[in-house]
């Protein structure tokens, strides 16, 4: 399995795409990510990637350039400040993207703090459905729209 190395230290950032006071960002550190979508969690470890000295480039909340260092530092305009997170790990933000059957009606819903909104949307929703007497098999388009 790929690993870094030990003395590497993770460290969350704020998200910089969205950050507005210059369109331009850089930054150094080392990066790993997945380089692919896959079908099953046995098939990431095929698609990671580790660079150790790594470089950023966004430009207007896009990725401008990606990739080693010393390849790459030469793209960044002048006067643009890098910031050095050398010895961090960097990686992408993670999103939880899995859903429940019931909550199907609610995705996208305002967001409250957690037992509230289970409790206010996400309970009565599921309780609607056990009454209603959906089974397990008529949720194929639910199955469907998932795998899509």
């Amino acid at each position: 399995m790929l690993r870094p190395p030990g003395n590497i230290r993770f460290m969350v950032i704020r998200n910089l795409s969205m950050e507005r006071e210059q369109s331009i960002k850089a930054v150094r550190g080392s990066f790993l990510d997945i380089t692919r979508t896959v079908q099953h969690p046995e098939e990431i470890e095929g698609h990671l990637r580790f660079i150790k000295d790594g470089l950023l480039i966004i430009r207007d909340g896009r990725v401008e350039w990606f990739g080693n260092w010393e390849e790459g530092h030469h793209q960044i305009p002048d006067g643009i400040r890098v910031r050095d997170y050398s010895g961090k790990m960097i990686v992408p933000g993670f999103v939880d993207t899995h859903i429940h059957y019931p909550q199907c009606e609610m995705v996208g819903a305002y967001g409250e703090q957690l037992l509230d909104w289970l409790n206010k949307h996400t309970f009565p929703a599921e309780k609607r459905y056990k009454r209603s007497g959906i089974r397990p098999r008529d949720v194929g388009v639910f199955h469907q729209a998932v795998a899509a």
